[in-house]
């Protein structure tokens, strides 16, 4: 079975679009075929499970990113999330994984 991550890094969490379309594409994959994985962006930096969800991401071997897009940038919280994970793989000696990444990107302003 192939580990699958969904990440949610739209600040709005369980309202916004971006979870809408990740919600979509799993109901749209066999669950008999991946294990799935939830991530919010922004749930993850305040609660202090971010090293957690780090480690999941790291098992992962398909990585689907959905987050709005405001004036041509990620959202600020989405950044700080890859900069700390980039630190997290920097710091820990994780070796490069074969991973499928994928991005879903929405309008941020309606």
């Amino acid at each position: 079975m192939k580990n699958v991550c969904f990440i949610n890094g739209s600040p709005k969490g369980k309202g916004s679009n971006s979870l809408l379309f990740l919600n979509r594409l799993d109901e749209d994959m066999n669950e008999n075929n991946y294990n799935r994985f939830y991530i919010h962006v922004t749930s993850s930096i305040h609660s202090g499970k971010i090293e957690e969800d780090f480690k999941t991401m790291s098992h992962a071997d398909v990585i689907v990113f959905a987050f709005p897009l405001y004036v041509f940038s990620l959202p600020g919280v989405l950044m700080r999330f890859l900069e700390d994970y980039y630190m997290y793989f920097k710091n820990n000696n994780k070796s490069p994984k074969n991973v499928r990444v994928y991005a879903i990107v929405n309008c941020g302003f309606p």
